[in-house]
């Protein structure tokens, strides 16, 4: 383990020792630490010198466990004592290695003999759930992905008929490629999702000399070209038939949050193109003010902080003037300190890898359809979207539609710049209106 340790640091920074000093340092931080491993925190010295081992020792600690995870190896105190001490030992040597190589002595280390190599046990076993947790203790993949992920990867192990990713072949996976064909999976899924999911996990292990190879790295399937049957848009009868039926007052037994969702996301969505769950997720705060060019701005951050955004990156978008018109920012002052569409009180059973903003989405999704836009060929959420891109061309510069959007811009000189609230507000305002009167007349006439 101590042997592991040195060549991977040696490995890791070879290349680029860095400065001499900074590895003279650590070589010394390290001998240190061993000689006071077991003393109490008191008698590690001043209180600089105390946070300078315990961080020394948390991130050996971090490290070592990445050793043992990989191989699967559960130790007591004793033995886990002892060979945090020897990886300690090791790692002081690599940067004593390397503190020489800062200075252009890059003469084999005399004394690298002393570590064995650390061969891998032959009926040593990688789960599919060992290896899934080392790659996602580093990528750090969303908890959707994780959910789907991990479902997936499971069932190709239930399907070879063993846990251990070593004993994978690649005839396995066109088995598995072949019976997802079988099942009805279209091309596009299998491609996406449940091979790219498995390649990825096993590219990560060959990297990182876990396996000798990747067994589905030769594997592929044809992309078949999805059939458009209509727009992806919403049209305007269908966008009107949802608009309208915001307007009418949900049932006394449908909750204060989902009624608000009913009555107000179908509206922020048609106005800024967003997905449906970054509208639901969002609390009262995420609606602020900004001064731009004089002028004060309503806008809503879109942000990860309040649950997912696609890039991971927070935006403004600017309200448009009818949302304001029509009183959603009297309903947000109702909210303050809470969520806008939902009510963390009901998080089902918790799971980050199903949360509620995202139950909301789906219930929306479910009243448009009851609603009577059933079109199997358009989502009934993501329809707005389309529209949007449809409504804004012509209107809103593209770059400008792009970043509202949360798409990625396209050129390299459209990443330069911000774009300021005031600019959006403005070019947000050229989309026309959708008519409230025509839409109490659809209502009068469906009632």
């Amino acid at each position: 383990m101590a042997g592991q340790a040195y060549r991977e640091l040696i490995a890791e920074h070879a290349d680029n020792p860095l400065a001499a000093t900074l590895h003279v340092d650590q070589a010394a931080t390290n001998a240190e630490l061993m000689e006071k491993m077991n003393l109490p925190l008191g008698q590690l010295g001043d209180r600089t010198t105390q946070l300078r081992l315990v961080k020394a020792l948390v991130d050996g600690d971090k490290y070592l466990n990445s050793i043992l995870d990989r191989r699967g190896i559960a130790l007591d105190s004793d033995e886990l004592a002892k060979i945090r001490r020897a990886v300690a030992s090791g790692m002081q040597q690599g940067h004593e290695t390397l503190a020489r190589f800062a200075k252009g002595d890059y003469r084999a280390d005399p004394n690298a003999d002393r570590f064995p190599p650390l061969d891998s046990p032959p009926n040593e076993t990688l789960t599919i759930k060992m290896l899934f947790d080392i790659y996602n203790g580093e990528t750090k993949v969303s908890p959707a992905t994780e959910k789907r992920w991990i479902g997936v990867l499971r069932a190709f192990m239930q399907f070879c008929g063993h846990d251990d990713v070593r004993r994978v072949t690649e005839d396995d996976v066109l088995r598995w490629k072949a019976h997802l064909l079988a099942s009805g999976r279209s091309n596009r899924t299998i491609g996406d999702v449940y091979l790219a999911s498995f390649k990825a996990v096993c590219n990560y292990a060959l990297r990182n000399k876990l396996l000798p190879s990747n067994p589905a790295a030769g594997v592929t399937i044809t992309q078949t070209k999805r059939v458009k049957k209509r727009e992806r848009g919403f049209t305007e009868t269908e966008a009107l038939t949802i608009l309208a039926a915001t307007l009418v007052p949900a049932s006394e037994r449908t909750s204060v949050e989902f009624a608000a969702a009913r009555r107000w996301v179908p509206w922020l969505c048609a106005y800024s193109g967003a997905r449906v769950n970054e509208i639901t997720q969002m609390r009262a705060i995420d609606l602020h003010v900004v001064r731009s060019e004089g002028h004060d701005v309503h806008c809503m951050n879109i942000t990860p902080e309040a649950g997912t955004v696609k890039n991971g990156e927070a935006r403004d978008v600017a309200l448009h003037p009818h949302l304001i018109e029509m009183g959603f920012l009297d309903y947000v002052k109702t909210r303050r300190g809470r969520h806008l569409f939902y009510d963390p009180g009901r998080y089902r059973s918790g799971k980050t890898g199903n949360p509620h903003y995202k139950k909301v989405g789906e219930k929306l999704a479910a009243w448009v359809r009851g609603i009577g836009v059933d079109d199997p060929n358009v989502q009934p959420n993501h329809g707005w979207r389309h529209r949007f891109k449809s409504m804004s061309r012509g209107k809103i510069d593209a770059d400008i539609r792009d970043r509202i959007q949360g798409h990625a811009l396209r050129t390299e000189g459209e990443e330069y710049g911000d774009l300021w609230a005031w600019t959006m507000f403005e070019q947000v305002s050229k989309l026309p209106k959708y008519d409230v009167a025509k839409l109490a007349s659809l209502v009068a006439t469906a009632s």
